[in-house]
């Protein structure tokens, strides 16, 4: 396992992909054939294409006969490949026929699906990994790890696997015999380690002379689990968080920051955990932004420029959506207000949000913002619309306004590729989703 700083954040929103019927295992099956992309330009507003959801190459934009499709679904993970290959892929979700234990990748150099394997049977779980929804994953510089969610018949997992894209193979996690199930958790990877926060479940029973049945409820554990040795330890409970779901969490370089979500209420407080440490501290509430769950979180990047180490939150509901949201500067403890006047995209939750880090390779100021697309507003609709924020000059622009974005869509996933957004799924209103856009933003 490589020592890697990287993170996907699948915010909120928790996500991933899957494919039904497909006969391939490797991410090397198709070195050429056709891009099976469409583009359409809106000016100034940034450009959307379209990317084929079959998996094989064909004429442009034409699958050939019996090609199998990459399964639509919601509520999946996705994860972007950095460091490593540049792919995305895809795991679980809720779909037509179901809960999804399928997957697939995409990789930028071909623009060309395939399937990833079956989740193998066998190993401590006995028939495979279990479909479900609602889980998280991160990519750890050689492997997607995929932990928890919940199952068709209301079963919350503490179970999980390791997918290796190099080799197609999957590896079971230990057996999390003191891991807690959950759903609506957090994770967020720190370059060695997986942090594992809150979320819903836990029921358990325990054997003292009679057997003890121990209910699901709100969770406030960091559980943590080292993919080298396979093998989970706890963060320190002293000061922890208090207990919720439906929050966010970011990964600083050197802290986890634990943000809002709900338990018996709606929750605008916070707790920030330093991993050398094992230690937790508090968050000032003073000027934070109001209580709300299924927001959005980002993280500016370390840096000495001004918009570098900062938490940006947004939209989320209590329930109802809004389109508020604050800016944390971590070293000063202090928030700041987002705008949300008539320049900020309507409110929404079930949105995706990522930051425009461009990496190590181009730090330039056209880069630097917070794209917020997609989601579910104050009347129950689904939405194709969202916005770009920039928080230098603490303004909005549109991403786009009239022409070709992508259909209406919630509980979507989003990946930034260093010079892209990248979303995939969801679900309309009436039908799961399959197709994958990608969004270039304009120049600022």
């Amino acid at each position: 396992m490589k020592n890697w700083q990287w993170l996907v954040l699948i915010s909120v929103p928790f996500f991933a992909f899957i494919l039904a019927g497909c006969p391939w295992a490797g991410e090397d099956d198709y070195e050429t054939g056709a891009s099976g992309v469409i583009s359409g330009v809106v000016g100034g507003v940034g450009s959307w294409e379209l990317i084929a959801p079959w998996l094989s190459p064909g004429g442009r934009n034409q699958p050939p006969v019996g090609t199998p499709l990459v399964a639509a679904r919601e509520q999946h993970t996705m994860v972007w490949t950095w460091p490593g290959t540049p792919r995305f892929i895809i795991w679980g979700g809720r779909g037509v026929g179901g809960y999804l234990t399928s997957g697939a990748l995409w990789r930028q150099s071909t623009r060309v699906w395939s399937a990833t394997p079956a989740v193998f049977t066998g190993g401590w779980y006995g028939g495979g990994l279990p479909p479900r929804t609602g889980h998280t994953a991160v990519w750890d510089g050689q492997e997607k790890i995929v932990f928890g969610g919940q199952g068709s018949d209301g079963t919350i997992y503490n179970s999980g696997a390791m997918y290796d894209p190099a080799g197609a193979t999957w590896i079971y996690m230990s057996p999390p015999s003191s891991v807690y199930t959950r759903i609506g958790h957090t994770a967020n990877w720190n370059g060695t380690r997986m942090l594992v926060f809150g979320g819903y479940g836990s029921a358990s029973y325990s054997y003292y002379w009679w057997w003890t049945y121990t209910p699901a409820t709100f969770l406030a554990s960091l559980q943590i689990f080292n993919p080298t040795l396979n093998t989970w330890t706890n963060g320190s409970t002293s000061g922890e968080a208090t207990p919720r779901w439906n929050h966010t969490s970011i990964w600083t370089g050197t802290e986890l920051i634990v943000w809002g979500g709900s338990s018996a209420s709606y929750l605008n407080n916070g707790r920030r955990y330093n991993f050398s440490t094992d230690s937790w501290s508090e968050m000032t509430l003073s000027r934070a932004p109001s209580a709300r769950e299924n927001h959005t979180a980002v993280f500016t990047g370390n840096g000495t420029n001004a918009w570098n180490n900062k938490m940006i939150i947004w939209g989320g509901g209590s329930p109802r959506p809004t389109n508020s949201g604050g800016i944390y500067d971590i070293a000063l403890d202090q928030w700041l207000p987002v705008t949300d006047g008539i320049t900020a995209p309507i409110s929404r939750t079930n949105h995706t949000a990522l930051w425009t880090n461009p990496g190590v390779d181009d730090d330039t100021i056209r880069f630097k913002r917070m794209i917020v697309w997609g989601g579910t507003d104050t009347d129950g609709n689904q939405l194709n619309s969202g916005g770009i924020y920039d928080p230098l000059t603490n303004t909005w622009q549109a991403t786009q306004q009239s022409a070709n974005p992508p259909p209406v869509r919630r509980r979507h996933t989003a990946v930034w590729t260093g010079t892209q957004m990248v979303i995939f799924g969801g679900y309309n209103g009436e039908d799961y989703l399959s197709d994958a856009w990608i969004y270039t933003p304009p120049a600022r």
